[in-house]
């Protein structure tokens, strides 16, 4: 099978030559677990817009994950890569710290089409990192809600 993300390459080198190689995630470093999400949203056929917010999930930083806050990108950066609709998710991803699946999953929270592309992109981020790392007992309950919420 051909590289899903073939059609990323520039997306790919950029990242490598932020630095994402270089920081740790999950037992290896951000561009595996970026390009491993993107994937699994690819293979699943999600649209461009989710597969790069996918890619760059969490380019900013998150509550549970701070070492890429060290890269220094700005919401202009990424939004000049991506396109604005795609960052937006990035950047709600990433600024949803607290409780992140919960709010994704909560149907209040974020209205439509949002919630469902934040749900998969949160899903893909899960079942990507149990991959390389076993997921505790409240992980697994929130991938099993994400699954039904997303029509798995």
């Amino acid at each position: 099978m051909n590289n899903p993300l073939l059609s990323y390459e520039n997306h790919i080198q950029y990242l490598k030559d932020l630095g994402c190689t270089g920081l740790d995630h999950s037992g290896r470093n951000l561009l595996d677990h970026l390009q491993g999400v993107c994937e699994i949203l690819v293979e699943n056929d999600r649209s461009e817009e989710e597969c790069l917010a996918g890619l760059y999930h969490s380019i900013y930083g998150t509550g549970a994950y701070t070492r890429s806050r060290a890269l220094g990108v700005t919401r202009s950066d990424i939004r000049n890569l991506i396109g604005t609709r795609a960052e937006t998710l990035v950047h709600i991803f990433c600024r949803s710290e607290e409780h992140r699946t919960e709010k994704i999953l909560d149907t209040d929270w974020f209205r439509e089409p949002i919630r469902t592309k934040l749900r998969w992109i949160e899903y893909a981020n899960l079942t990507e990192q149990h991959q390389h790392v076993p997921l505790n007992e409240v992980m697994f309950e929130k991938v099993d809600a994400l699954k039904a919420r997303i029509g798995l």
